[in-house]
C-alpha cells in the first residue's frame, strides 16, 4: 500500500476568508475530515488573522495579503508550483464539498493516463440545505430530502459535442423548495488534470471577481467566443483570456474533457441570490477591467491592485462583504455590489 504522502495525485485547495465567516472554517474542516488523499491548501489573510495552522493540511502555504480580491485560482497555481516532485496528477478542489466515493481518485488518474485533459470529478453536486452541520450531521441525514442537484458541465461535455446553451453558467437566484430535479449544469467545485500539462499554462486567474472555472470550461469545450460575448467582457479581458486559451490549448490542456461518476456534496455558505453570479461580472465592465493594468503581482505571488484605493477595488471589496456566507441576520449590505 502507497504511503499516503506518496500518492501519484494529490488534492490542492485555496483558503481565503476576510469576513471571518464560521461556515467557511466548518466546512474546511469537514472537507479535510472527509478527504482520504494528501492535501495541500494555500491560505490568503491579513497580517495576523490567518485561521489555519502546519496541522491543517499535509501542507499548509499561508500568505499574507489582500483577501478582497478573488485569489482562487492564484492561490491555486501557487499550490501547483509547489507540489513534490513524485505527483503526476493534481485535483483542484473548492474546500467546502464531500465525495460520495472514496476511490474517485483511482478513475481520475485511469483517465488522465489514458488521455489527459481535464477531468471534472463528478457527475452530479448536490447542495446541502443551511441546518445541515458538516461536522455533526450525517449524509443520510438529507438523502430522501427534494435538494437542489446540478449536472457535471464535464459529463455533458464528454458525452457529445457541447454546445452554449442558454441557461449555461448562470445559476438560479433561488432554488424553489422543489428543485430536486437537476435543473443545471456546473462548471466548477473540482477538476483533475497531469501536472505536465498544468505547469506550463496554470489555471486562468485573472477573474478577479470569480468565474474562473466558467472561462476554463468554455475554452476546454470551445465556446469561449459566445460566453465571452453573452457576458459582455471588456475587450482587455477578453484579449487576455485568448492568450491563455491559445497557449493551454498549444500544451494539450484540453486535448479531452471528461469526468468521474458519482455524486458530490455541497456544503451549504450562503444564499445563491447573495453571490450574484450574473450582476458581479458588471462591475468588471463598468471599470473597463484590464487585467494587464488593473492587476500587479505581489511579491509573494498574490494578486495586488494597481490601484489599491480606486473604485474597482473598492467595488470588488463591496461584493465580497455582500454575500453573507454565515446567513441573512449577517450586518452585510444586499446592494453593495451596486453602490
Amino acid at each position: 500500500m502507497i504511503k499516503k504522502h506518496l500518492s501519484p495525485l494529490w488534492v490542492i485547495t485555496s483558503y481565503y476568508n476576510p469576513q471571518g465567516y464560521q461556515r467557511r472554517r466548518q466546512n474546511f474542516l469537514a472537507f479535510k475530515k472527509n478527504l482520504n488523499l494528501p492535501l495541500m491548501v494555500v491560505e490568503l489573510a491579513e497580517e495576523g488573522r490567518h485561521q489555519l495552522n502546519e496541522n491543517s493540511a499535509d501542507r499548509v502555504i499561508r500568505l499574507t495579503g489582500d483577501s478582497f480580491i478573488w485569489q482562487k485560482e492564484r492561490l491555486l497555481n501557487i499550490a501547483i508550483e509547489h507540489l513534490p516532485a513524485h505527483v503526476k496528477y493534481v485535483a483542484w478542489v473548492d474546500c467546502d464539498m464531500k465525495f460520495e466515493r472514496d476511490d474517485w481518485a483511482d478513475e481520475a488518474v485511469s483517465k488522465l493516463e489514458k488521455n489527459g485533459g481535464l477531468v471534472q470529478l463528478f457527475g452530479k453536486v448536490i447542495h446541502c440545505p443551511q441546518a445541515f452541520n458538516p461536522l455533526k450531521d450525517s449524509i443520510s441525514s438529507i438523502e430522501n430530502l427534494h435538494l437542489f442537484t446540478e449536472r457535471s458541465s464535464g459529463m455533458i461535455a464528454a458525452q457529445g459535442d457541447y454546445q452554449l446553451k442558454t441557461g449555461v453558467f448562470s445559476r438560479v437566484k433561488t432554488p424553489p423548495p422543489d428543485a430536486g430535479d437537476v435543473i443545471i449544469e456546473t462548471v466548477g467545485h473540482a477538476w483533475a488534470a497531469c501536472v505536465s500539462d498544468l505547469s506550463k499554462v496554470k489555471i486562468y486567474d485573472a477573474n478577479i471577481i470569480g468565474g474562473g472555472d466558467s472561462i476554463m470550461f468554455s475554452c476546454a469545450v470551445g465556446v469561449i467566443d459566445g460566453y465571452l460575448k453573452k457576458r459582455d467582457y471588456t475587450e482587455k479581458h477578453q484579449e487576455h483570456i485568448h492568450v491563455w486559451q491559445k497557449n493551454a490549448s498549444e500544451h494539450g490542456l484540453f486535448r479531452q474533457v471528461d469526468y468521474v461518476g458519482g455524486n458530490l456534496y455541497h456544503y451549504w455558505h450562503g444564499d445563491f441570490k447573495h453571490r450574484r453570479y450574473n450582476q458581479r461580472i458588471e462591475i468588471l465592465k463598468s471599470f473597463d477591467y484590464d487585467p494587464e493594468t488593473d492587476l500587479c503581482l505581489a511579491s509573494n505571488g498574490t494578486w495586488a491592485w494597481a490601484n489599491p484605493h480606486g473604485g474597482l477595488a473598492d467595488s470588488v471589496r463591496r461584493y465580497f462583504l455582500s454575500r453573507c456566507e454565515d446567513g441573512l441576520h449577517e450586518a452585510c449590505s444586499s446592494d453593495a455590489i451596486s453602490s
